[in-house]
């Protein structure tokens, strides 16, 4: 954006102020101290961002009237931009863009790009103010372009982590040797020594514990020996029990042992193995018969294949053959082209109405207006004849017209009815007057003319030869078209306004031609429909009247035979008059209808002789065409056309030229392609002499799909032959599994056949009989032992023992019991005195619990080990990437601020950079070393917070955002030299990024800007200023303000406060005091900067607020006197 004109009505100190026609990048607007340099400053603030906003309201009270002005701006994209602020009671804001007006939004979302007042404060409109506090940009998106050095989301991530692993790794263990890692080390020391002395004292207790612990072993022995002998006791008289069945079972097992098979034979002849192996041998049979199945299939397959390779084409005409399929659709092409430039007629004719003359004009006639001169009175004479002839046959369908519906209405006419005749079109009036006398003449002898008037009503016969008028196809065409058009400009202007881009006026007018088509082809369609009803009418009494006259000559002829003497019913007098007066309004009908008809044939007559006339001037027109050496089918229309187009005749004779070239070489092209898909069908074996050029790429595609076709079929039955040869395999092999199986079952059971395997079977059936009874009787003492909790391999051991060796063993047995009862008792009383010594002593309880915490401790300690190698490993990684992060990844807006400062500075300073994870600034010198900003002097930091602003307001314009930058006497601090390079950078900057506006009080510093051709425009410190009211502060209960002097120290008036509130009011008036010191001082300076005094807004109503925002004014203005005379110093503020 360039601001091109500001105009300032009233505001602040500005009356009537302006700067037009600003057409140079960089505008100087020089003049004295409090001539309205900053209120216009804040001027340009107040139109992008308000008139009435807090920082600005001082400038808009005090006089009264409107306040504000207007400013004239191009932005990037050309459009001129009129900005008008106008505030009185309320603030007017009007947006022109081109001549439109806009909203106000506009001005914020396109010319301003999003920027807020408070980066436009601080980045594009700077005083020595903001340009000495840095540190209102980090609240910014300012902050983006200086501090983006980073690894993460957010703009401290790398600092903060490498922060956070360094405060990790010294947690566990410092540098100086203190952390978590020493405590635990400390823990484990002490409860080592407390493990060694428990160990001293635990030696007799763990001799203790090893007795106990060997007598308890001994009586867990008795007890197990003491359950031994009470089972075998038991089970002893179990056997005894069931002593019969036990020596049967002996019997029955030494049969089977004698008759015993060997182990093979039993599993491959028992009655689940028999079956398997008879499925095998049937399954092996199968086998073979789908072998020999499968071998007859393949021969009929080899056989198929060889059928359909004897149909390929031979290998060198396949190619050939594809080859031409693919050109098909080219050759299809081809045709069509030659066809359609054949079917185009090769005249100089076009598509605008110029006649056809290619034949039949000599080449030495000469067409030109004079041909017209010439032939003038022939053409007007033939006009003449065919326009009389066009009247004439006009009046024919107007006659026609009239006598149809004549004709309509006298054969619909309601007087038929009442009349017993039927009307004739041929002769209308004839029959009519004949029934009119008879009519007449029956009004006098009613009773006799009834016979009479009825023959006279049969006499005549209804010509039913004239057809109805039928419906038109152009009428219906025409109203279908009105109504399909109307249709489509109504969707076009009522639906699909925006895809046809039509106006509003286009589719009001779309709207109503759409209802006009509509309506007319809804009301044709109407009256169509309503000749169509009146013809069918028509169609209908003709045939009635047809009836109604067959019936009355079918009546009359009875009449006659059976009673020629008879007489009808005689009508009333009233009836007769009813029926003359009908029969002479069909009389006159008649009349009229013969009138007319009278009238068309003396106007076909007048017609037959104008187109007679006609023949005569266009056989004149033709001779005289001839005589020209022009072709006679020429209309005088024709004529004027080819007189004014013969220009483009000539060039339509060229372009057919080329038409016929372009013709002849195609048909060159398609022979040369018929010879070579002739050839290439009588290689094929198709003969092709008496086919055509499209028939011969028909074969061709055919013969191409053929053999595409046989060769998918080929490989099919190719995939076909090898499915079944490896079915053969698979099932050769299967015979042969089946084959190896029995033959192996065979020799194991030492048979040949099956045969033989029966004959083993039945010897083993005999065995499997004893086995069952085995089983049976193993079953019946099972359950005899199931309820004894036995089984019968605990009886086993008693097998063989009769009666007597049954009781020797019990006697036995009950002597074991006793002793190892009596072993038992002495065994547990040893125990106890055992376990009685045992309690005398220290428990283990606390050597185990210190046990645990050494393992927690060890483990703890070895974590922590761990995590410190890892925190102290990655600690020195985040310090290499820290170390290349801040040497070679500085933000792109710093680097270009380094440059401006090394051009302002003549390279006393080169670098601005700033540390990772940091939002502070450091600047190298030529030497290479880093210096902290407010280590530097007053005038090299205002250098470099200019570049600074230089390289955000050139990555702003970057990100798209041209807005022009604003300086106020931001070089005072500068020496001349310095001020020159600032000026030479300030130059530079207009130039590359965008408009600069420079405000200045200083001769030296306006003469340079003159010297590089800056546009300088004064400004004159107006004779009177009129100063806004400020209210003074108020101490008592109601709100009440006094104004604070400027020019003068002495305490401000109030009235009595309260103790408490004693200390905040002394407080006030020190403020106050040293704020007008600090007035009178910068009043002073050489410089003089323009001191702009805060105003306390009216709506402030709580006084310990009201202090403390005076206090804070007094701190800062106290700063600032302490940088104008210590320039060396350290300053806090600016520092941050």
């Amino acid at each position: 954006m360039q601001i091109t004109g500001l105009s300032i009505q009233n505001y602040g100190v500005c009356k009537n102020q302006s700067f037009e026609d600003i057409q140079s990048p960089m505008l100087v607007v020089f003049g004295p101290n409090e001539a309205g340099k900053t209120t216009t400053m804040q001027f340009i603030r107040g139109l992008f961002f308000g008139l009435n906003s807090p920082e600005r309201r001082s400038y808009t009270t005090g006089t009264g009237g409107k306040y504000g002005g207007s400013l004239k701006a191009v932005d990037s994209e050309g459009n001129q931009w009129n900005i008008t602020r106008m505030m009185d009671a309320e603030e007017d804001t009007s947006i022109v863009i081109n001549g439109q007006i806009f909203p106000a939004s506009a001005l914020g979302r396109d010319l301003l790009s999003g920027i807020d007042p408070e980066l436009f404060e601080h980045v594009f409109t700077v005083g020595l103010s903001e340009l000495q506090h840095l540190n209102q940009l980090n609240a910014t998106d300012a902050a983006d372009f200086l501090y983006e050095m980073t690894s993460g989301f957010d703009r401290k991530s790398v600092g903060n982590t490498l922060r956070h692993i360094t405060n990790q790794r010294e947690q566990i263990l410092s540098d100086c040797g203190s952390g978590k890692l020493q405590a635990l080390h400390g823990q484990l020391n002490s409860i080592l020594k407390q493990l060694d002395d428990r160990k001293a004292e635990m030696q007799p207790w763990v001799a203790n514990s090893n007795e106990i612990e060997i007598v308890n072993q001994q009586i867990n022995d008795l007890q197990a020996k003491l359950e031994e002998r009470q089972t075998l006791l038991n089970d002893l008289g179990i056997y005894g029990s069931l002593k019969t069945k036990l020596l049967e079972r002996g019997r029955l097992r030494a049969v089977l042992a004698q008759s015993q098979p060997p182990k093979i034979h039993r599993r491959h002849t028992r009655i689940d193995e028999r079956l398997p192996l008879l499925d095998l041998a049937i399954r092996g049979h199968e086998t073979l018969s789908s072998i020999d199945d499968r071998e007859s299939e393949l021969l009929i397959l080899e056989e198929e294949l060889r059928a359909i390779n004897s149909m390929l084409l031979p290998p060198d005409v396949a190619p050939r053959i594809n080859a031409f399929a693919e050109m098909l659709p080219w050759i299809s092409s081809l045709l069509s082209e030659v066809e359609q430039l054949a079917a185009e007629p090769l005249n100089a004719s076009d598509r605008q109405g110029i006649p056809d003359i290619q034949t039949g004009i000599e080449s030495s006639t000469n067409i030109n207006k004079k041909l017209l001169l010439t032939l003038r009175q022939p053409a007007r004479k033939l006009k003449e004849t065919r326009k009389r002839l066009k009247e004439n046959e006009r009046v024919c369908t107007e006659l026609q017209q009239s006598i149809a519906q004549a004709e309509t209405a006298w054969i619909n006419s309601p007087a038929w009815r009442s009349l017993s005749i039927t009307p004739s079109l041929e002769h209308p009036s004839m029959e009519l007057r004949q029934k009119l006398t008879t009519l007449i003449g029956d009004r006098k002898q009613l009773a006799t003319v009834v016979k009479s008037t009825q023959q006279a009503a049969s006499q005549s016969p209804v010509h039913l030869d004239t057809p109805a008028p039928l419906e038109s196809p152009a009428s219906l065409l025409l109203n279908a078209t009105l109504i399909c058009v109307g249709g489509t400009l109504l969707g076009m202007g009522l639906f699909f306004p925006d895809s046809f881009g039509l106006s509003n006026m286009a589719i009001v007018v779309c709207i109503l031609t759409g209802l006009l088509s509509v309506t007319g082809g809804v009301y044709g369609t109407i009256v169509q429909s309503r000749k169509r009803s009146h013809a069918v009418y028509r169609n209908r009494r003709r045939e009635e009247l047809t009836r109604l006259r067959q019936q009355i000559e079918r009546k009359a002829d009875e009449s006659a035979v059976s009673d020629p003497e008879s007489t009808c019913t005689v009508p009333n007098s009233e009836e007769l008059e009813r029926a003359i007066a009908e029969t002479e309004s069909l009389l006159d009908m008649a009349h009229e209808l013969e009138r007319l008809r009278l009238n068309l044939k003396v106007t076909q007559r007048q017609n037959r002789e104008e187109i007679n006339r006609h023949q005569d001037a266009l056989s004149e027109w033709q001779v005289s065409l001839r005589k020209q050496g022009l072709p006679e089918e020429l209309s005088p229309i024709d004529l004027h056309a080819l007189v004014e187009n013969v220009d483009r005749i000539a060039e339509q004779r060229r372009v057919n030229s080329n038409r016929a070239a372009d013709l002849q070489r195609k048909q060159r092209e398609l022979r040369e392609l018929d010879l070579r898909m002739t050839a290439l069908l009588d290689d094929a074996g198709m003969p092709s002499s008496h086919l055509t050029v499209s028939s011969r790429a028909e074969h061709i595609a055919q013969a191409a799909r053929n053999q595409k076709e046989l060769q998918r079929e080929s490989l099919k039955v190719e995939s076909q032959i090898s499915a079944t040869a490896n079915t053969i395999t698979e099932l050769a092999i299967e015979s042969d599994n089946c084959t190896r199986k029995l033959s192996r079952i065979y020799a194991t059971l030492g048979v040949s056949s099956l045969w033989e395997y029966a004959e083993l079977t039945d010897r083993l059936d005999e065995y499997e009989v004893n086995r069952d009874q085995l089983s049976e009787l193993e079953h019946s003492i099972n359950a005899s032992l199931s309820h004894h909790s036995i089984t019968l391999t605990d009886l086993e051991a008693f097998e063989g023992l009769n009666s007597e060796g049954v009781h020797e063993r019990s006697c036995l047995l009950q002597d074991e019991i006793e002793s190892i009862n009596s072993d038992l008792r002495h065994a547990f009383e040893l125990r106890g005195q055992l376990r009685a010594k045992s309690t005398q002593m220290t428990s283990d309880r606390d050597i185990n619990q210190l046990r645990l915490q050494k393992r927690n401790l060890e483990l703890r300690i070895q974590a922590f080990e761990e995590h410190w190698q890892i925190w102290t490993l990655t600690e020195h990684l985040f310090g290499g990437v820290r170390d290349h992060f801040e040497s070679q990844r500085q933000p792109e807006t710093l680097r270009n601020a380094s440059l401006w400062l090394d051009t302002i500075t003549e390279g006393d300073y080169c670098r601005i950079w700033t540390p990772l994870g940091e939002d502070l600034l450091y600047v190298d010198d030529a030497q290479g070393q880093p210096w902290a900003i407010d280590s530097l002097s007053r005038g090299t930091r205002e250098s470099i917070y200019l570049s600074l602003r230089f390289a955000l307001v050139r990555s702003y314009h970057e990100e798209g955002i041209s807005l022009p930058l604003i300086l106020d006497d931001v070089l005072v601090n500068c020496d001349l030299s310095r001020a020159k390079n600032a000026i030479k950078a300030i130059h530079q900057f207009s130039n590359e990024v965008g408009q600069v506006l420079f405000f200045t009080c200083h001769d030296h510093i306006a003469e340079l800007f003159s010297q590089i051709g800056a546009d300088v425009r004064p400004i004159i410190k107006p004779d009177t200023v009129t100063a806004p009211s400020i209210p003074r502060i108020s101490f008592d209960a109601v709100s009440a303000h006094q104004s604070v002097s400027s020019d003068t120290s002495a305490p401000v008036p109030f009235t009595s406060p309260s103790e408490k509130e004693q200390p905040s009011l002394d407080k006030l008036h020190s403020a106050l005091s040293e704020t007008d010191e600090l007035i009178a001082t910068l009043a002073a300076d050489g410089y003089g900067e323009e001191i702009e005094i805060l105003v306390v807004p009216e709506d402030e109503e709580v006084e310990e607020e009201i202090v403390d925002e005076l206090l804070d004014v007094a701190d800062e203005n106290e700063a600032d006197e302490y940088e104008d005379w210590e320039d060396e110093q350290t300053d806090d503020e600016i520092a941050a």
